[in-house]
């Protein structure tokens, strides 16, 4: 993963050579290191999948210090992936359309119970799944400045100004997001003490 990364995130790749140049090396490290992302992913929520049921199942809880580690393993891995996401950027998006789609309805239907649930493993492994997911666009959409907001980064605007541009993947991607967040936000405000919410 790392050798993938600084293959597609080098500098030379996006700035240098004429734009003909720069389209041409993009394809061929796009169809070269692209399949890592869906592998990379798919096995990530897997992985995330059953640490989450066995964590449930065995009662344990990781401590604040293991916790913090997680996090920041988490972080670069995410960071790392969406560089190989960017290189193929509609191909990405798809991907995490094809693996969030199964969840909506279940979060849904979740989200929808008045009564409530109680957490099972499945349900904390599904809202970790469904977590990872949105971390996933987040990272390949935005990236991190330090002390500021995120911001979208060149190679994302690049691909959305190319011939076969995904903005309206991009476009549709996000207002998923955002009317995900605002169904959820419009549950809590109904229902403020559900610990599934």
């Amino acid at each position: 993963l790392d050798g993938a990364v600084l293959l597609s995130s080098d500098p030379w790749l996006h700035y240098s050579g004429t734009e003909e140049s720069r389209h041409q090396a993009q394809a061929a490290l796009s169809k070269a290191l692209f399949p890592l992302y869906n592998v990379f992913v798919s096995c990530r929520l897997r992985m995330a999948n059953a640490e989450e049921k066995y964590l449930m199942t065995s009662g344990e809880d990781l401590d604040e210090v293991r916790e913090e580690i997680v996090a920041v393993e988490l972080e670069e891995e995410m960071e790392s992936v969406a560089s190989i996401g960017r290189l193929h950027l509609g191909g990405a998006l798809s991907v995490l359309s094809a693996l969030f789609q199964p969840l909506l309805p279940q979060l849904q239907s979740l989200w929808n119970n008045p009564t409530g649930a109680q957490m099972t493993p499945e349900i904390s492994a599904m809202l970790e799944e469904a977590r990872l997911l949105v971390l996933c666009l987040g990272h390949l959409l935005t990236d991190d400045c330090r002390g500021e907001t995120p911001v979208i980064p060149e190679s994302i605007i690049l691909s959305c100004r190319g011939p076969t541009s995904p903005h309206g993947a991009v476009e549709a991607a996000v207002r998923s997001v955002c009317q995900l967040a605002e169904f959820h936000a419009s549950k809590i405000a109904q229902r403020p003490s559900d610990p599934i919410l």
